[in-house]
């Protein structure tokens, strides 16, 4: 079975106190809120469990894959076939529309195919009217929605959401938890979420406090 195996993870950034994390697992098909108050790590261990910074100390492993000794190419052929990211700050291409932002990170992934889940995915998150605008002209929570439907274009194991839920209203926070129920039953899809906002934590029975 698929996995992520989290253990002795240290961080340090220059001139500021070492982090360091508890060890843990999460089988595929399982999910995971990481909670904490701002400051407290969430971010941090978010960007080493995605590659995108190394640890001190430690190793994060999917499967047996530990990605803080894989070469950046790697690294990258990894991310885009097993992780959706969603991050505090959005990172879009600017120059082109909604919908071909999503084509875009399907294509940079290997995967050509998959208009019909697109515009599922569009759907489900209430953006299809947006298809044809381009990032800068949506609202923050349109493109909070935009964030989450771009990390699952390409279908992935596993989603690591940095406050997926900050720029969103309650009813769309409920449609948000049903996306995310959808995606586990459907696509075998696992979130691991880092938020301070207390609505989710009713929908988690796994949760590592920092």
């Amino acid at each position: 079975m698929e996995h992520i195996n989290v253990k002795s993870l240290v961080f340090e950034y220059p001139g500021e106190k070492e982090l360091s994390f508890a060890d843990f697992s999460l089988n595929a098909g399982e999910n995971l809120l990481i909670s904490g108050n701002s400051g407290s790590g969430k971010t941090t261990l978010l960007h080493l469990m995605a590659g995108l910074l190394t640890p001190e100390k430690g190793s994060v492993c999917y499967t047996g894959k530990d990605i803080s000794i894989m070469d950046p190419g790697e690294l990258d052929r990894f991310r885009g076939e097993h992780i959706g990211m969603i991050f505090q700050k959005h990172y879009f291409i600017n120059g082109i529309s909604v919908l071909e932002n999503l084509k875009a990170a399907r294509r940079f992934a290997g995967n050509k195919n998959g208009h019909a889940w697109l515009t599922t995915l569009m759907e489900q998150l209430e953006i299809t009217h947006l298809t044809h605008k381009k990032p800068h002209q949506l609202s923050e929570g349109e493109q909070q929605r935009f964030s989450i439907a771009r990390a699952l274009a390409n279908e992935p194991g596993w989603v690591l959401a940095d406050e997926p839920t900050s720029s969103i209203d309650d009813r769309r926070c409920e449609q948000f938890v049903k996306l995310i129920n959808q995606s586990l039953s459907d696509k075998k899809t696992s979130w691991i979420i880092a938020t301070h906002d207390q609505r989710l934590k009713q929908y988690f029975n796994n949760i590592y406090p920092l």
